[in-house]
């Protein structure tokens, strides 16, 4: 439930228990700059995944009115959820043909920093706009097309309550994304300094304002990145399908893909914003929302359903979010108690895996807990096969 706190710039409206931001260190001074930015035309929302970010916490949904913020966007723009329903319901009875599927998978789907040797997908269906740093990275991106990339992008075979099988799928717009972010924040910082902001380079939070070219050329590739985003999760989905089928015979039968890092134009109680999420997802009253837990085996996902919450600006969590960092889950963490949370689920665990083990992220039940008044889950689904860099 909602927490209101004043910390010296606009409200900050929070779903994280006050007991763990107080004892959240870093986070505690990055939301309270970011309260303060002057930019900022709107309440901070923090979703109960929220944890520290660059610039602005991951799990944060802001309000511009002539502005916006690459940092408060993301690396990686257009990152998000796929979720599709399977007509199949029997991929986790015979673990050695879910075995030969995920392998499949594996060598179908390049990952970390792999690309695919050839043009596999079409990239002509985006069209040719979006700006200077797009048309740079264009011909890298045709390759990039239908890959996961790393971090904690997978994707998972799952069974629902109802013994249906889904596939879910979490990536981003890969190299281009992370091009234009980084492009765009280096513009707004010379900027900003140019015209004596306010807003100091240490906070991570450089703005254009859209009054500006650069502020209005971000957008445009911006959305760029979020039609190659959604693009890219829709090819892998095809991908993994066309592995499931040497085994079984399966569709689609209902599909779903939310993105969780962009900025948009909205309408909040009467005022038209640019609202920014970050590892946030939109939930309007009545819109569905794909929520991923970890890759622990009992660790639930969901589908659910948006509630159109006006203080959280219709947004919830975009996952269960992290309790650690990747260097201090490293340090921290005992493998073999993380490898036997994985018992029942087909995976590659390794030493190096640590970061993204379940014991680095929050409890994906309590954070539903948390947002009840946010998102209403519908589907709860269990992971059977991971597939991850």
């Amino acid at each position: 439930m909602e927490t209101v706190l004043e910390l010296g710039g606009k409200p900050v409206k929070m779903w994280i228990p006050a007991e763990e931001f107080w004892a959240s260190g870093d986070l505690i001074t990055q939301v309270q700059t970011l309260s303060q930015h002057p930019c900022l035309s709107s309440p901070v929302a923090l979703m109960p995944d929220a944890h520290l970010g660059m610039g602005m916490p991951i799990g944060g949904v802001i309000g511009l009115a002539r502005a916006v913020i690459p940092n408060a966007v993301g690396n990686d723009i257009g990152c998000g959820m796929l979720a599709a329903q399977l007509t199949c319901s029997d991929l986790g009875d015979d673990l050695e043909m879910l075995g030969r599927i995920r392998h499949d998978i594996k060598r179908a789907i390049p990952m970390g920093r792999h690309w695919h040797k050839e043009r596999v997908h079409d990239l002509s269906t985006i069209p040719v706009h979006g700006g200077m740093i797009v048309e740079i990275n264009r011909d890298k991106a045709w390759f990039q097309l239908g890959t996961l990339g790393g971090g904690n992008h997978f994707i998972e075979i799952q069974v629902d309550q109802y013994g249906n099988n889904w596939v879910m799928i979490h990536s981003g717009s890969r190299n281009v994304g992370m091009k234009v972010c980084t492009e765009y924040n280096k513009k707004a910082q010379v900027l900003n300094e140019r015209y004596f902001s306010k807003v100091p380079r240490s906070w991570g939070l450089a703005f254009l304002t859209l009054d500006d070219d650069e502020g209005m050329e971000y957008l445009e590739e911006m959305d760029w990145c979020l039609e190659f985003a959604k693009l890219n999760r829709k090819a892998m989905l095809d991908a993994v399908m066309d592995c499931i089928n040497v085994e079984v015979d399966a569709d689609v039968v209902e599909e779903y893909d939310v993105h969780h890092n962009y900025a948009a134009w909205e309408n909040h109680r009467g005022k038209n914003l640019l609202i920014h999420r970050k590892g946030a997802t939109r939930a309007r009253d009545g819109e569905v929302c794909v929520i991923p837990g970890n890759q622990s085996a009992g660790a639930h996902s969901f589908v659910g359903i948006g509630k159109g919450n006006a203080d959280s600006f219709d947004s919830c969590s975009h996952g269960a979010g992290r309790t650690m960092g990747r260097r201090q889950a490293k340090r921290e963490l005992d493998y073999d108690a993380e490898l036997e949370k994985m018992d029942g689920v087909l995976c590659d665990f390794t030493h190096d895996g640590l970061d993204e083990a379940g014991g680095a992220y929050k409890d994906i039940d309590e954070v539903m807990a948390r947002q009840a008044d946010l998102v209403r889950p519908t589907v709860t689904l269990r992971g059977i096969a991971v597939v991850k860099a």
